[in-house]
């Protein structure tokens, strides 16, 4: 009846996981849908300049709605974005957002994420990749890999403990690239995104 009401969409996307902090503050991961425009813009021009240089290799980007378009609606074929929401009064918060897109190989993937300042460390990250791994191998992909800044110690150390290898990259000594094959999770690591 509304197939391009963003509205109507918004109510339909499901949550992935759903969690309530220690503070009591309720969050869900979920896929990213055309509604979360505003959401995300405000999320990636509320990073700090470190965040979106870890994350975009620049920390002075500005970010246009179209760009924000892009990430909330993606090409299913080739991409998949997914966002941590928390409850914020009587509406909704972008606090992370991760994704990943298929390579040309069609076995392969790269991925991405980023977490709001006021929120890292608390685990946001691990729970954002550990839905991409199980998204991508539900699809059928092979391997993920990523590419980190160097200096970027805190996701580097996420990656070694989601089993990804750290290695050199071709872009120099200032990018690491990690990669891991898309076997199953083990169950005591699932368990800590239920």
């Amino acid at each position: 009846m509304y197939p391009h009401s963003t509205e109507r969409q918004a109510f339909t996307v499901r949550p992935i996981v759903a969690w309530t902090t220690p503070n009591g503050c309720e969050l869900v991961i979920r896929r990213a849908c055309r509604a979360d425009v505003r959401k995300s813009l405000a999320f990636l021009r509320g990073l700090s300049y470190a965040s979106r240089y870890f994350r975009f290799g620049r920390g002075d980007l500005e970010f246009r709605e179209s760009e924000a378009r892009a990430l909330c609606d993606p090409d299913s074929a080739v991409c998949a974005d997914f966002i941590v929401l928390a409850r914020d009064g009587d509406g909704e918060i972008e606090i992370a957002s991760a994704r990943y897109c298929v390579a040309g190989d069609g076995i392969s993937c790269e991925f991405a994420l980023v977490v709001a300042d006021q929120w890292q460390g608390m685990g946001l990250g691990d729970r954002l990749m550990r839905v991409l791994i199980e998204s991508a191998r539900a699809r059928g992909l092979h391997w993920m890999h990523g590419h980190i800044l160097a200096t970027n110690s805190r996701m580097l150390q996420l990656a070694e403990t989601l089993g990804f290898a750290i290695e050199a990259s071709s872009e120099g000594p200032v990018v690491k690239r990690v990669s891991r094959a898309l076997e199953a999770i083990e169950s005591g690591a699932r368990s800590r995104t239920d």
